[in-house]
């Protein structure tokens, strides 16, 4: 079978640099979701236990680090961050 496909055009195509900014205020507002959250389970006085796991790794040019949290809430949930910085 021999289809035919329509022309791509690369001017529709989002730049590095949109792609880059868009994730910065991604990054920002997840951070003020899961603030407020923490903020309404301090309020509530919920939290159990906050439990912190970090590791890094170097790399040539670049350190990675990855950060896990566990939020152990009062009423047996535990709720799991994710963290990498590059």
């Amino acid at each position: 079978m021999d289809f035919d496909a329509a022309p791509r055009e690369d001017s529709q195509d989002v730049r590095r640099s949109q792609l880059e900014r868009a994730r910065a205020r991604l990054d920002v507002v997840a951070m003020c979701m899961d603030r407020r959250e923490f903020g309404s389970w301090m309020e509530d006085d919920a939290l159990d236990a906050i439990t912190m796991y970090s590791d890094a790794s170097p790399v040539v040019g670049t350190e990675l680090e990855g950060m896990l949290i566990d939020y152990i809430v009062g009423w047996g949930c535990i709720e799991r961050c994710c963290l990498g910085v590059f």
